[in-house]
This record gives structure tokens, C-alpha cells and sequence, in this order.
């Protein structure tokens, strides 16, 4: 009885949502990542932005598209920025359902942070991407020829996931103490416009995929909804261009590098 009564309740809510899709007109998407320049030269910060548009013909369409690099010069204060256009001189439209989908997505929670849901979206890794890890990390021993059959074990158990299910659940973000860093940045923004009313969606990609998503209704950021879902995700992923920055924080394999981290750290 529980369950169906959830399950009613589910479905109320995405035919309930469903219902005001006619009266969106703008989906903005805004990923920005960088950090402090501290006077020194060169990149310090990127941003994209990608917008969808829908019409009084209800056909959704992706209107546009750009990213900004943000340098402070040879000199490290000069700052500029350089604004290039990814739209294609070709009109992009996007398929309703797929932006449904993902409407339902954004606004169901779900707890599927787990090993059964997120394993099948990886792929193998690599030994070349554990090196390049270890590296990072100064794993001087991962390199010692002293401890050849210790490096291959720690090889073995990466590309099986070991203790994956461990790795999301110390990793998933705690919402009531949540992470605050004040000289980085690595978030996403998404604006739902319908008439003059706003939704706003935020993440922090200091977590794996960016989870949970922070709801505000109205643009009023006293208070938040918290939504975790992965299945945003890959619902986003239909219909964003699949070389943007955003297709690739959504993507599930963004995680394997901070699963390489989490295990040399803890077992080697």
C-alpha cells in the first residue's frame, strides 16, 4: 500500500509538472570553473553557456551557445576576456520529450547514488589514467620496482572498483554541512523561465556529478529544495551538445579520477 500510494504521488507530481512545460520559454545553462589568478599569468577561469528557447509553436530549440576564457595576461594583471561561439549556423531542435524527461528528473528525488546504478555508466580505467593519478598524488612507491606485484594488485582492484560502494558513500555530499571554498569554483547554474516567473537550479562540482541539485522557486534564495537524482544526468545528456563542458561534468565517467584519488589515498 506504501508503495503505491508513493508511487501516486510521483506520478501526480510529473503530470503536475508536465503541465506547466507549455509555459517555459528560455532554459539557460551556465558551468563556470577557475579559480584566483594570484597575479599569475595566463587562464585562470572558463564559463559556457548554453541557452534553449521555445517558441508560441512549443518547438524547443537551442538558440545559444558560447564559452569565455577568462586570462590575466602575460603579466599575471591584464585581465581579459575572450568570448568564442560554439552555435553552428545550422537550427538545433530538441525533442519535447526529452526536455520533459528531464523536467520530471530534476523535480523527483531519487536515491540512486549507488553502486547498482552508477557502476554500468563507467567505463574500464585505464591503466595510463591510475599513473597519472599516482603521479599527481608523488606515489613514489607506485613506481618502485620494489613493489612491482603491490602496484599491480592496486591496478587489479581499480579497474574492478573496489570498495566502490564505500568511495559514494563517503563522497555524497552532506547537505547539512555543506562545503564552502572561497578562492575556486566549479558550478553550474540553470535558469527554467516561464513567463516572468523563474526556477533556478545550482550545483557544485566539488562533489562526484554535481549532486544534489539546490532548488529555488521564484528566484527567492532564502530557501532550497534539495534533489537528489542522477537520472538529471543522463536525461540532460539527450540533449546537450555532447562536446560541451556541461555534457562532460554530467557525465558519469567525470567521477573516475576522484575514485582513483579516494582509493590510492586510502590503500596504497
Amino acid at each position: 500500500m506504501t508503495r503505491l500510494i508513493i508511487l501516486t504521488l510521483i506520478l501526480f507530481g510529473q503530470f503536475a509538472y508536465g503541465q506547466t512545460q507549455d509555459s517555459i520559454s528560455k532554459i539557460i545553462f551556465h558551468y563556470s570553473k577557475g579559480h584566483s589568478s594570484w597575479n599569475k599569468p595566463g587562464i585562470y577561469g572558463r564559463s559556457e553557456q548554453i541557452e534553449i528557447t521555445c517558441g508560441v509553436d512549443r518547438i524547443y530549440k537551442l538558440t545559444s551557445y558560447f564559452r569565455v576564457n577568462y586570462s590575466a595576461g602575460t603579466d599575471g594583471k591584464t585581465f581579459t576576456k575572450d568570448t568564442v561561439s560554439m552555435s553552428s549556423s545550422k537550427i538545433v531542435y530538441i525533442d519535447q520529450l526529452q526536455i520533459h524527461n528531464w523536467l520530471v528528473q530534476i523535480n523527483t528525488p531519487k536515491e540512486n547514488f549507488t553502486v547498482s546504478f552508477v557502476q554500468p555508466h563507467l567505463s574500464k580505467i585505464t591503466e595510463k589514467e591510475i599513473s597519472v593519478v599516482a603521479k599527481v598524488m608523488q606515489k613514489d612507491a607506485f613506481f618502485d620496482k620494489d613493489f612491482k606485484e603491490e602496484r599491480k594488485d592496486a591496478i587489479r582492484k581499480v579497474q574492478n572498483f573496489f570498495n566502490l560502494d564505500s568511495f559514494l558513500v563517503e563522497t555524497r555530499a552532506n547537505t547539512e554541512n555543506q562545503m564552502i571554498v572561497t578562492d575556486s569554483w566549479d558550478k553550474l547554474r540553470i535558469e527554467v523561465i516561464k513567463n516572468k516567473d523563474t526556477t533556478t537550479y545550482d550545483s557544485q562540482f566539488f562533489v562526484p556529478l554535481g549532486q544534489p541539485l539546490q532548488r529555488f522557486n521564484h528566484k527567492d534564495f532564502t530557501t532550497e529544495s534539495i534533489v537528489y537524482n542522477l537520472e538529471a544526468n543522463i536525461s540532460a545528456q539527450e540533449f546537450l551538445p555532447k562536446g560541451s563542458l556541461i555534457y562532460k561534468v554530467f557525465d558519469f565517467n567525470s567521477i573516475k579520477e576522484h575514485y582513483i584519488y579516494w582509493y590510492l589515498d586510502k590503500f596504497f
